[in-house]
């Protein structure tokens, strides 16, 4: 694989962690907070939800991009 192709899946790797952290963090935050159940499904539709959202929109770019390179 040439250099390029690996910064490339460095990078799409290390983006895509970033919206993992960003989901485990609305997770840790709402145990810590000892949240209800009613409060959790507040929180994850407020934060959750747009981070999945916009997620999943990188990820179809992403399959577009990898598609052509590949």
């Amino acid at each position: 694989m040439d250099s390029s192709k690996y910064d490339i899946m460095n990078s799409t790797a290390s983006t895509a962690a970033e919206y993992i952290r960003k989901l485990y963090k609305v997770e840790k935050d709402l145990e810590k907070s000892k949240a209800s159940t009613n409060e959790i499904y507040k929180v994850r539709q407020e934060k959750s939800i747009p981070i999945l959202a916009k997620y999943n929109k990188w990820l179809e770019t992403q399959i577009k991009i990898f598609l052509t390179i590949t």
